[in-house]
Protein backbone atom coordinates (compact mmCIF):
# COMPACT_ATOMS: atom_id res chain seq x y z
CA UNK A 1 0.00 0.00 0.00
CA UNK A 2 1.71 3.08 -0.95
CA UNK A 3 1.09 6.49 0.38
CA UNK A 4 0.71 9.67 -0.84
CA UNK A 5 0.81 12.05 2.42
CA UNK A 6 3.98 14.26 2.56
CA UNK A 7 5.96 13.50 5.53
CA UNK A 8 6.63 16.27 7.98
CA UNK A 9 9.73 18.83 7.61
CA UNK A 10 12.28 18.48 9.98
CA UNK A 11 13.42 20.31 12.51
CA UNK A 12 16.72 22.33 11.62
CA UNK A 13 17.81 24.58 14.29
CA UNK A 14 18.48 22.60 17.25
CA UNK A 15 17.08 22.52 20.20
CA UNK A 16 20.24 23.55 22.18
CA UNK A 17 20.02 26.44 20.25
CA UNK A 18 16.13 27.24 20.55
CA UNK A 19 16.37 29.15 23.91
CA UNK A 20 14.40 26.78 25.72
CA UNK A 21 14.60 26.44 29.56
CA UNK A 22 12.86 25.96 32.64
CA UNK A 23 13.14 29.12 34.89
CA UNK A 24 12.79 28.77 38.45
CA UNK A 25 12.63 31.31 41.26
CA UNK A 26 14.43 34.55 40.86
CA UNK A 27 17.97 35.05 42.85
CA UNK A 28 18.59 38.84 42.55
CA UNK A 29 17.34 42.10 40.90
CA UNK A 30 18.71 45.40 40.48
CA UNK A 31 17.17 49.28 39.49
CA UNK A 32 19.15 51.96 38.64
CA UNK A 33 17.96 55.75 37.03
CA UNK A 34 18.68 56.51 33.54
CA UNK A 35 20.93 58.97 32.83
CA UNK A 36 20.77 59.21 29.29
CA UNK A 37 18.55 57.83 26.09
CA UNK A 38 19.62 59.24 22.86
CA UNK A 39 18.76 58.65 19.32
CA UNK A 40 21.48 55.97 17.97
CA UNK A 41 22.98 55.24 21.06
CA UNK A 42 22.57 52.95 24.00
CA UNK A 43 20.71 53.87 27.33
CA UNK A 44 23.38 54.81 30.05
CA UNK A 45 22.68 54.46 33.65
CA UNK A 46 23.59 55.83 37.26
CA UNK A 47 24.47 53.44 40.26
CA UNK A 48 23.11 49.77 40.21
CA UNK A 49 21.01 49.09 43.54
CA UNK A 50 20.20 45.76 44.67
CA UNK A 51 16.33 45.56 45.06
CA UNK A 52 16.29 43.55 48.51
CA UNK A 53 14.82 40.58 49.10
CA UNK A 54 13.34 40.11 45.45
CA UNK A 55 10.61 37.37 45.72
CA UNK A 56 8.77 37.69 42.20
CA UNK A 57 8.59 39.90 38.64
CA UNK A 58 5.97 39.25 36.67
CA UNK A 59 5.73 40.44 33.16
CA UNK A 60 2.94 41.27 30.62
CA UNK A 61 2.18 42.86 27.77
CA UNK A 62 -0.62 44.62 25.51
CA UNK A 63 -1.63 44.46 22.30
CA UNK A 64 -4.37 45.75 20.14
CA UNK A 65 -6.30 44.09 17.22
CA UNK A 66 -7.38 45.70 14.12
CA UNK A 67 -10.13 43.83 12.07
CA UNK A 68 -10.26 43.99 8.22
CA UNK A 69 -13.62 43.32 6.81
CA UNK A 70 -15.41 43.43 3.10
CA UNK A 71 -18.06 41.46 1.55
CA UNK A 72 -19.82 40.68 4.62
CA UNK A 73 -16.56 38.35 6.01
CA UNK A 74 -13.26 38.48 7.84
CA UNK A 75 -10.26 39.79 5.75
CA UNK A 76 -7.58 39.88 7.37
CA UNK A 77 -6.65 40.24 11.42
CA UNK A 78 -3.57 42.57 12.63
CA UNK A 79 -1.89 42.89 16.10
CA UNK A 80 0.46 45.33 17.98
CA UNK A 81 2.47 45.38 20.86
CA UNK A 82 1.25 48.79 22.65
CA UNK A 83 2.66 48.05 26.05
CA UNK A 84 4.81 46.02 28.17
CA UNK A 85 4.18 46.09 32.12
CA UNK A 86 6.00 44.62 35.25
CA UNK A 87 5.28 44.17 38.78
CA UNK A 88 7.67 43.30 41.51
CA UNK A 89 7.05 42.08 44.74
CA UNK A 90 10.27 42.31 47.18
CA UNK A 91 11.05 41.60 51.04
CA UNK A 92 12.69 44.39 52.07
CA UNK A 93 12.07 48.33 52.03
CA UNK A 94 15.22 50.61 50.22
CA UNK A 95 15.34 53.98 50.24
CA UNK A 96 17.67 53.70 47.34
CA UNK A 97 15.20 52.22 45.29
CA UNK A 98 12.32 54.46 46.25
CA UNK A 99 14.74 57.21 44.97
CA UNK A 100 15.75 55.89 42.08
CA UNK A 101 12.23 56.04 41.23
CA UNK A 102 10.50 59.02 42.53
CA UNK A 103 13.71 61.08 42.88
CA UNK A 104 15.07 62.62 46.25
CA UNK A 105 18.12 61.58 47.75
CA UNK A 106 18.99 59.18 50.95
CA UNK A 107 20.52 60.65 53.63
CA UNK A 108 20.76 62.01 56.97
CA UNK A 109 17.44 62.78 57.18
CA UNK A 110 15.26 64.61 60.73
CA UNK A 111 11.57 64.10 59.74
CA UNK A 112 9.98 67.98 60.96
CA UNK A 113 12.02 70.63 62.78
CA UNK A 114 10.93 69.47 66.43
CA UNK A 115 10.77 65.64 65.43
CA UNK A 116 12.65 63.69 67.60
CA UNK A 117 12.85 61.16 64.73
CA UNK A 118 16.39 61.14 63.04
CA UNK A 119 18.04 58.49 61.02
CA UNK A 120 18.80 57.17 57.26
CA UNK A 121 15.91 59.25 55.06
CA UNK A 122 14.05 59.98 52.44
CA UNK A 123 11.71 62.64 51.42
CA UNK A 124 8.64 62.69 49.08
CA UNK A 125 8.50 66.28 47.67
CA UNK A 126 5.30 67.83 46.58
CA UNK A 127 7.49 68.14 43.21
CA UNK A 128 8.52 64.37 42.94
CA UNK A 129 7.59 63.28 39.77
CA UNK A 130 8.26 59.43 38.44
CA UNK A 131 11.92 58.94 37.07
CA UNK A 132 12.59 56.99 34.07
CA UNK A 133 15.09 53.22 35.64
CA UNK A 134 16.47 50.06 33.85
CA UNK A 135 15.60 46.99 35.74
CA UNK A 136 17.04 43.52 35.72
CA UNK A 137 16.14 40.52 37.63
CA UNK A 138 18.24 36.85 37.48
CA UNK A 139 16.11 33.03 38.24
CA UNK A 140 17.83 30.87 40.51
CA UNK A 141 18.11 28.35 38.00
CA UNK A 142 17.77 27.06 34.37
CA UNK A 143 18.13 23.89 32.67
CA UNK A 144 21.82 23.93 32.46
CA UNK A 145 23.54 23.35 36.25
CA UNK A 146 24.87 26.73 37.43
CA UNK A 147 22.72 28.70 34.56
CA UNK A 148 20.03 31.39 34.83
CA UNK A 149 17.79 33.65 33.33
CA UNK A 150 17.99 37.35 32.83
CA UNK A 151 14.98 39.83 32.22
CA UNK A 152 16.21 43.34 31.59
CA UNK A 153 14.10 46.21 30.89
CA UNK A 154 15.95 49.12 29.75
CA UNK A 155 13.83 51.92 30.93
CA UNK A 156 10.34 51.94 33.17
CA UNK A 157 8.66 54.47 35.01
CA UNK A 158 5.98 53.92 37.94
CA UNK A 159 2.32 53.38 36.75
CA UNK A 160 1.38 53.40 40.60
CA UNK A 161 2.87 53.95 43.38
CA UNK A 162 4.80 51.77 45.53
CA UNK A 163 3.17 49.60 48.30
CA UNK A 164 4.88 49.98 51.51
CA UNK A 165 4.35 50.67 55.03
CA UNK A 166 4.11 48.28 58.14
CA UNK A 167 1.42 45.01 59.30
CA UNK A 168 0.11 44.17 62.38
CA UNK A 169 2.37 40.99 63.49
CA UNK A 170 3.22 40.26 59.93
CA UNK A 171 6.21 41.18 57.68
CA UNK A 172 5.39 43.99 55.25
CA UNK A 173 6.07 43.26 51.40
CA UNK A 174 7.28 45.94 49.35
CA UNK A 175 5.39 46.00 45.82
CA UNK A 176 6.01 48.29 42.60
CA UNK A 177 4.33 48.61 39.36
CA UNK A 178 5.55 49.77 36.42
CA UNK A 179 5.33 50.79 32.60
CA UNK A 180 7.98 49.16 30.42
CA UNK A 181 8.92 51.87 28.10
CA UNK A 182 10.68 51.51 24.48
CA UNK A 183 14.02 53.44 24.67
CA UNK A 184 14.59 56.19 22.53
CA UNK A 185 17.60 54.95 21.26
CA UNK A 186 19.40 51.93 20.20
CA UNK A 187 18.86 49.85 23.87
CA UNK A 188 16.46 46.92 23.65
CA UNK A 189 13.23 47.44 24.57
CA UNK A 190 13.12 43.99 26.59
CA UNK A 191 15.82 41.07 26.60
CA UNK A 192 15.04 38.07 27.87
CA UNK A 193 18.82 36.14 27.93
CA UNK A 194 19.25 32.42 28.74
CA UNK A 195 22.97 31.97 30.46
CA UNK A 196 24.95 28.37 30.39
CA UNK A 197 26.69 30.27 33.59
CA UNK A 198 25.93 32.77 35.88
CA UNK A 199 27.94 33.45 39.57
CA UNK A 200 25.34 35.70 41.57
CA UNK A 201 27.07 38.53 43.97
CA UNK A 202 26.86 38.77 47.35
CA UNK A 203 23.06 39.68 48.62
CA UNK A 204 22.55 43.98 48.33
CA UNK A 205 25.28 43.91 46.04
CA UNK A 206 25.45 44.85 42.44
CA UNK A 207 26.54 42.41 39.95
CA UNK A 208 30.04 42.25 38.01
CA UNK A 209 28.27 43.20 34.76
CA UNK A 210 28.02 46.92 36.44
Amino acid sequence: MTTTETPEPLVTTPIAQQGITKVYAVQHCQIASVLTDAVGAAATYGEWFDVPGIKSLALSGDMDTKQLRGDNRLIDQQSIITGLTAAIENAKLSLQNLAVMLGGTVGTRTAGATSAYAGTGWALLSSAFPKPFGMRAISAAADAPGGAVAFVMSKCSLSSFPEIGAAEEDYQMVTAEMNVNPPTGTSPWLDVIIMDSYTPPAPWTPDSST
